[in-house]
């Protein structure tokens, strides 16, 4: 298993700004969808965009791009797996101990009704109480209780 790689001494001021800086910005498939506005986040917090370099390279940028990257990895809960095994970071045992800054998987009733699903990527917000899921401009919030699988990004 790979080492857990650490968030940055900074991290909370630097999610801080990436939250700000995507709060204007419209969702788009393969730019900034459910993925990529966590992985961008993910790679404020620990300074590292491995992961996102070859998503990125590998990412068409548009919805069929999208559909294709899930299915390759085995939806959007093996894309997760993904990102945190390339990270070294263990997934919670239950969701509801996720903290400010994890990443998890959110269920929503068609939280992508372009794509058909009811399941998408999120980012614990700085508050410890919701999870943000990139939207249209910006982010949507959901309470904590909407995770159903969440993983740790070591502090």
């Amino acid at each position: 298993m790979t080492a857990p790689v650490p968030r940055r001494e900074d991290w909370p001021h630097l999610l801080e700004a990436e939250f700000l800086r995507q709060s204007t910005l419209p969702f788009e498939y393969g730019r900034r969808d459910c993925c990529f506005a966590v992985v961008e986040c993910i790679r404020r917090m620990v300074g590292s965009d491995s992961v996102a370099a070859d998503l990125e390279a590998e990412h068409l940028g548009s919805l069929r791009g999208s559909l294709e990257m899930f299915q390759k990895y085995g939806g959007l809960e093996g894309l997760a797996e993904l990102i945190a095994g390339q990270y070294g970071w263990a997934e919670w045992p239950t969701p509801l101990r996720a903290q400010r800054g994890d990443v998890g998987v959110v269920q929503g009733d068609q939280v992508d009704p372009e794509l058909g699903v009811d399941r998408v990527l999120g980012i614990v917000h700085l508050d410890g109480k919701s999870v943000l899921v990139a939207n249209d401009p910006g982010w949507l919030a959901f309470p904590l209780t909407s995770l159903v699988r969440a993983w740790r990004i070591n502090a």
